[in-house]
């Protein structure tokens, strides 16, 4: 599939050095992988959240002449452009592999944030622009390749635990990075955050290069067995089948053409309101990007201290990330108790902003209230954006198609929240804070009704059946 020999003499002394040792190298080249993986996902928001941490900053530089709207439109064709890039994620890991997906992203944030860092003038907001495009557009690709290359070097028995390590990374390093880029606004400027990534995805394209490897076959060693059915005694998947449909295949599985099984797939109503459900909550997800210009527009803090809102998201992305695992292997057998799990986060985060608009309209606005209502809607907002969607996708399309299902929910839901997000851009602007707090309840009451829609009409397809996904009638 690979065009590009990733073998070389060093690697084949390597493996056989393992060996003559009784070590056995495939589970040590199993374990750099891993390793690998969660270092290169786990970077990630440090060149792609950048701007959302230093946006007080950036405001604050008069070289720049940058407006809240203009800053808000930026992020608007940041989310713009990751949605119109999941098109082209079959031609590149097809024709390149994952390793040169991975070298690419990383080269490219090197060179994107040197280049933002060091221009300055007139064209500065024109290189933020077009690396910041540029930037979105390549990282689209490195979800899938991170999937593939698990694929290609994990056996089934360790697909759960490989995936769940490297889920983590996105997770925990946004708290690292909130911190450091504090510290650097504190003792520096924006560009001094811009120079600390260059540097760090320089030496991390440096390792990739040297020790990246897309399939374990690439090492010499067999492709790995794959799972044909659910784990004897997993209350997810039977002995005798598939999680999503007992001895049957998924409702999609056989259809030659992944268009044809979208085209299927969108002639569902649960399907419409789960994608309708999905797009409320991925906005308001987004909308907690402009906190710290919310505090900076209200409160007057400083660039450091609008970084400690993001650090609480992340914190509280964290902890509900880790132990949604076990919350969800907890609740009852069954829809009804996924369905009320997740419906009760959304409300929660409803409740968040609400909270929030009321101490905008009291005027009792804090920056120890704005972190609790930055902790509600980070720890209500995680579950309910991700795994429904996941698990319908995989379900209904199988490993032939879900890929195209969820690339075709994230272009829609990221081309609507980049619309969003140039008006949020607007309202801060002009300060409107409260009509920006209330447009996050309507859409968060409108997610809420939708996702429930979807359980409701889900449950009603096939209400016996364990996961969220059933076959079509």
């Amino acid at each position: 599939m690979h065009k590009l020999s990733e073998s070389t003499p060093l690697i084949s002394k390597g493996r056989y050095a393992f060996e003559r040792l009784g070590i056995d190298s495939r589970e040590v080249w199993s374990i750099i992988i891993i390793v690998l993986l969660f270092i290169g996902k786990g970077v990630q928001p440090f060149v792609t959240d950048i701007v959302h941490v230093t946006q007080a900053a950036l405001i604050e530089d008069k070289t720049l002449d940058i407006t809240f709207t203009a800053l808000g439109g930026l992020v608007g064709v940041q989310d713009f452009t990751s949605g119109v890039a999941k098109l082209s994620v079959p031609i590149v890991l097809r024709n390149f592999g994952p390793r040169i997906v991975y070298l690419t992203v990383l080269f490219v944030g090197a060179c994107n944030t040197l280049a933002i860092a060091s221009i300055e003038g007139d064209v500065s907001i024109t290189v933020i622009f077009s690396g910041t495009v540029l930037q979105s557009f390549v990282h689209s690709w490195l979800y899938p390749a991170t999937t593939m290359t698990i694929c290609g070097w994990m056996d089934g028995s360790v697909l759960g635990r490989s995936i769940g390590i490297v889920a983590v990374a996105t997770k925990i390093t946004p708290i690292f990075m909130a911190l450091i880029y504090g510290h650097l606004l504190d003792v520096g400027t924006w560009r001094t955050c811009y120079y600390f990534a260059s540097i760090l995805f320089a030496s991390i394209f440096v390792v990739f290069f040297v020790f990246m490897r897309s399939s374990a076959t690439s090492v010499g060693f067999r492709m790995p067995a794959q799972p044909t059915s659910g784990k004897k005694g997993n209350k997810r998947g039977g002995e005798d089948g598939p999680v999503t449909a007992p001895n049957r295949p998924p409702p999609l599985g056989n259809e030659p053409s992944s268009l044809r099984a979208l085209y299927i797939i969108s002639c569902m109503r649960r399907t419409w309101a789960l994608l309708l459900g999905f797009t409320c909550l991925v906005l308001l997800k987004g909308s907690a990007k402009f906190a710290s210009l919310y505090a900076k527009q209200k409160l007057g803090v400083t660039a450091s201290q609008g970084t400690t809102l993001f650090t609480t998201y992340a914190v509280a992305s964290v902890v509900s990330g880790l132990c949604g695992g076990f919350v969800y292997d907890a609740v009852p057998e069954g829809k009804v108790g996924i369905g009320v799990l997740m419906t009760s986060l959304n409300l929660l985060n409803l409740s968040g902003f609400i909270y929030a608009l009321v101490l905008e309209q009291m005027d009792f606005v804090t920056m120890p209230l704005l972190q609790v209502y930055m902790f509600i809607v980070g720890f209500a907002s995680v579950l309910p954006v991700s795994l429904p969607f996941q698990i319908y996708a995989m379900g209904m399309g199988g490993v032939e198609h879900c890929g195209m299902i969820v690339a075709a929910f994230e272009c829609f839901a990221l081309i609507v929240e980049s619309l969003f997000d140039v008006v949020i851009g607007c309202l801060l602007d002009q300060k409107n804070f409260s009509v920006w707090l209330s447009l996050n309840i309507v859409f968060a009451t409108l997610g809420t009704a939708f996702m429930a829609l979807f359980y409701i009409l889900d449950y009603r397809k096939s209400p016996k059946a364990n996961v969220l996904t059933s076959v079509p009638r």
